[in-house]
């Protein structure tokens, strides 16, 4: 009977484990490497001219929205409001003056890009997708997070692992019954 069968991990992983460092017994990759910042993001974001008052934005955008896209009066984009920081200012007061220039992304990026840009900016708020110079939608925290969630369950360890062979020689071998 070969000890190699009784250790909690390989005879390639030992010396790392030893160290404290988590070994997993099979490969996983980057969930967040595989999925596209365009299949998360927000496309739908309302946009309103910034020398409108917040009483107006408010009356306008629909309930359950987040953020509102705000543009100068060329029409040119200026940045984000949130709708929490909106609801907390005076109705009379103009939006231009509310506004956060965000961090922005391609629609091409993956989320761990993103997520990178999400945590550099001092509040964590939502950063702009770009695509050829355009705005093009919005990302936030959450979106990343419901498309990690997503992506998790549609993938769960169904699929065999690469030491299933060594697992179950391992279990034969410790007399429990698989």
């Amino acid at each position: 009977l070969d000890p190699y069968f009784l250790m909690t991990n390989t005879i390639m992983t030992e010396k790392t484990a030893r160290r404290g460092i988590r070994t997993t017994d099979s490969y996983e990759p980057d969930a967040l490497e595989q999925i596209s910042v365009d299949h998360a993001m927000q496309r739908r974001v309302p946009v309103v001219p910034g020398q409108m008052t917040v009483g107006k934005v408010l009356a306008a955008i629909a309930p359950g929205t987040e953020y509102v896209f705000v543009t100068d009066r060329t029409e040119a984009f200026e940045g984000a409001v949130s709708v929490a920081e909106l609801r907390s200012r005076p109705v009379e007061a103009a939006v231009d003056s509310l506004v956060k220039v965000p961090h922005v992304v391609r629609s091409g990026d993956d989320l761990r890009t993103a997520a990178g840009e999400l945590s550099r900016s001092a509040d964590h708020g939502p950063v702009v997708v770009v695509d050829d110079g355009t705005v093009v939608g919005l990302l936030t925290i959450g979106d990343v997070l419901k498309a990690y969630g997503e992506r998790m369950s549609d993938h769960t360890e169904d699929e065999a692992s690469i030491l299933l062979r060594r697992r179950r020689l391992k279990v034969l071998v410790q007399g429990k019954q698989l």
